[in-house]
């Protein structure tokens, strides 16, 4: 089920059944969820991989920070966050040379 997309990761030209792994592998264990996504342009078609919010994190926008349970949410996002952010340089690291 989609909570709403963090972001769009290029697909690597080669390796990508091995990439796709990689990204499934290590959003899991953040609760994030990675599809292959096919794209239209004029050129062609092309592969992307979207990465989801976990459902939790759906609404985060908009939240009132002084409300103390919006707080710990608005927390624990960032923390998220952070640890997307290094699956992501890790991602570019091992495939960078493919994109």
């Amino acid at each position: 089920m989609r909570y709403g997309s963090h972001t769009s990761v290029e697909c690597p030209t080669q390796h990508q059944e091995e990439a796709f792994d990689f990204l499934v592998e290590e959003f899991e264990k953040i609760d994030g969820v990675v599809r292959r996504v096919n794209n239209s342009h004029e050129l062609g078609e092309y592969i992307s991989f979207e990465v989801d919010l976990p459902e939790k994190f759906e609404r985060v926008d908009g939240l009132d920070e002084e409300d103390e349970k919006n707080e710990m949410l608005l927390i624990e996002y960032e923390e998220w966050l952070s640890e997307a952010n290094r699956i992501e340089e890790e991602y570019s690291n091992r495939y960078d040379e493919f994109l």
